[in-house]
């Protein structure tokens, strides 16, 4: 049985492409599978009614083959005609433009096997779309600085792909929209296919889209909130702004790939994982002597840490300590977490040091750097009075 696809977009046989395009979003609107659970099966025969209708090729054959099983299953008179109309000639042309004689020739059919009526076969429906299928990839750039405060908001660029327009079908001037032109072919008037519009009847112009100019592609801006302590290849998803829909209304949506930077700004920092890695710079005098508490350096925020050296102990060239909680945001964390950060000392020499000239002086850079080793010897040292020395002579 033939599928009346006028009658399921609820249109007549002389709706324009127009009418035919509005009738389809109409009711494509109604049953999308988004929308209404239940409507899935009639989605189908819309979209499928919508692609044989909104090409002329494809409705021109719709229409002779309707036409030929209308006159099949509707003749009562059992008549057949030994001449052939054009007007029935042009509804039983083919999808290809070449004419097929209104009654082909049959097959005798054997007693076995009685013939029975052929249908046109119709193709499958195609499935619905899905909103998945319009979505729009995009990867944004981050510096280390940004993943570790966030960002309230972050611009984003992205390309839209641009699919619809207007389509106008325009009637032949050379066939007068009959797709077809009066001809003799050996001495004998006939018709033939019009090869101006290719035998369709008419001429399809596609208007400009006015927001991509006929590029089809324009690119868009938004606004996104960036969590502390993301990740590289960490997405962030925002619905329905990706691509339009062929229903009209809805969107896909727009996910948005991070890519972080794996060092700072300035360098001082490196992220492996949640924790952080800084090699930081200390005056020899400083790693000799010590210091307070002070502000060593600024993190990544550009507030000051603040770290402390026992004076005494002296911090060796390469030392490295683990100051826990102060290294990356956890991402997602309940708690508020952070990670480590290890610290690796690089001790700078002066190139030049002011030796003072005072014996005094000198001694007290003597015992600032006496070993333990001199130390205890100079403690074993028995002192020997000149007195003492006169009395054992």
């Amino acid at each position: 049985m033939t599928v009346n696809f006028y009658t399921v977009l609820g249109i007549s046989q002389n709706a324009s492409q127009d009418e035919i395009r509005k009738a389809y979003l109409k009711m494509a609107k109604m049953f999308h599978p988004d929308k209404n659970t239940e409507g899935s099966e009639k989605f189908k025969e819309i979209v499928n009614a919508y692609n044989a209708l909104s090409c002329v090729k494809s409705k021109r054959k719709h229409d002779a083959e309707f036409a030929a099983a209308f006159n099949v299953d509707g003749s009562s008179n059992g008549s057949r005609s030994g001449s052939t109309s054009r007007s029935t000639k042009r509804q039983k042309a083919t999808a290809d433009g070449r004419y097929r004689p209104s009654t082909p020739p049959t097959t005798p059919s054997t007693p076995s096997t009685p013939s029975t009526p052929s249908t046109p076969s119709s193709p499958s429906p195609p499935s619905p779309p899905r909103r998945s299928d319009y979505d729009i990839r995009t990867i944004t750039h981050l510096t280390l600085n940004q993943s570790y405060t966030g960002l309230a908001q972050h611009r984003v660029t992205y390309v839209e792909t641009i699919n619809y327009g207007v389509e106008t079908a325009h009637k032949c001037v050379y066939c007068l929209g009959e797709g077809f032109i009066p001809a003799k072919v050996s001495g004998k008037a006939t018709t033939v296919e019009c090869r101006k519009c290719d035998s369709s009847g008419a001429f399809t112009t596609f208007s400009k889209c006015r927001d991509c100019g006929g590029k089809k592609r324009k690119e868009r801006e938004l606004r996104i909130r960036i969590p502390r302590g993301v990740h590289t290849y960490h997405t962030i998803r925002v619905n329905h702004r990706g691509n339009l829909m062929p229903v009209g209304e809805m969107r896909g949506d727009v996910i948005v790939e991070i890519h972080v930077d794996t060092e700072s700004t300035d360098g001082a920092f490196k992220r492996i994982g949640d924790s952080l890695r800084l090699s930081l710079n200390v005056d020899l005098r400083d790693a000799i002597l010590g210091y307070g508490n002070k502000p060593t350096f600024k993190h990544l925020d550009g507030s000051p840490v603040h770290l402390s050296l026992i004076p005494g102990a002296v911090l060796q060239p390469g030392s490295r300590v683990i100051v826990h909680g102060d290294g990356m945001p956890i991402f997602m964390s309940d708690y508020d977490s952070y990670g480590d950060l290890h610290i690796t000392y690089n001790i700078i020499f002066p190139d030049f040091v002011n030796i003072p000239k005072s014996s005094e002086d000198r001694k007290v850079i003597d015992r600032l750097f006496m070993t333990e080793k001199e130390r205890k010897a100079k403690e074993n040292i028995i002192v020997i009075d000149d007195d003492d020395v006169n009395a054992v002579k």
